[in-house]
C-alpha cells in the first residue's frame, strides 16, 4: 500500500498522535517552541528515495525528533525510550507499511538556543508517485 506525498505527513501523525492526555505532543509541523516531552515530525534528506523503484512508486523518507527534555533535566532519556517504544509499536499495527530505517542515539539537540537530550528517528513509506 502507498501514500500521496501529499499525505503521507499528516497520516503519520495520525498514526502517532496522543491517545491521551499522559502521552507526549506531536508537532507535526516547524514550531519556534516546544514543551518536552515531545515528538516531532517532519521531511528527511532526501524526501524522496528513487533508487530501485518503479515510475509510479518511490519511497518517502519522514523524519521523527523525539525530545527527552533539557539537557539538565532528569528523566528525559527514559521518556525518549518510552516516545521509542510506542513509536514503533505504532507503526507495526498500522496498514500503511512504515518503516523506521535508521535512528542516530541520544544526543544533545539544541532548538531555540536550548539544549535537550533527542534521537531522531527516520521513518520510510511508500509512496504513490507520477
Amino acid at each position: 500500500m502507498s501514500v500521496s506525498i501529499l499525505d503521507a505527513r499528516a497520516k503519520l501523525a495520525a498514526v502517532l498522535a496522543p491517545l491521551d492526555d499522559d502521552e507526549p505532543p506531536l508537532y507535526d509541523n516547524l514550531v519556534d517552541a516546544i514543551h518536552p516531552p515531545c515528538i516531532m515530525l517532519g521531511w528527511r534528506i532526501p524526501m524522496i528515495d528513487w533508487a530501485g523503484q518503479t515510475p509510479c512508486t518511490a519511497f518517502g523518507t519522514l523524519g521523527l525528533t523525539l525530545v527527552g527534555g533539557r539537557i539538565d533535566a532528569a528523566g528525559g532519556v527514559e521518556a525518549i525510550e518510552s516516545m521509542y517504544d510506542t513509536v514503533q509499536r505504532r507503526l507495526r499495527a498500522d496498514s500503511q507499511g512504515w518503516a523506521m530505517r535508521t535512528d542516530g542515539g541520544i544526543v544533545r539537540y539544541e532548538i531555540g538556543n536550548v539544549l535537550y537530550l533527542a534521537c531522531r528517528v527516520d521513518v520510510r513509506v511508500p509512496l504513490a508517485v507520477g
